[in-house]
């Protein structure tokens, strides 16, 4: 339990500064580079989603 607990603090607190990086790169850069930037986060944050919903290999043997 506490490992589960570790892996989904770690992940949040990953995708937090991913999220607070972007915000900084919008006021540094503007708009245009926002959207970029959302697109790489939405991205990043499906492809972690849907990692997590494949059975681990580990728990399978």
């Amino acid at each position: 339990m506490f490992d589960a607990f570790r892996s989904f603090y770690f992940k949040f607190y990953e995708n937090f500064i991913d999220l607070f990086h972007m915000i900084l790169e919008v006021l540094s850069r503007g708009r245009s580079h926002f959207l970029l930037l959302l697109v790489h986060f939405i991205a990043r944050f499906e492809s972690e989603r849907s990692s997590n919903l494949e059975p681990n290999r580990e728990e399978q043997i």
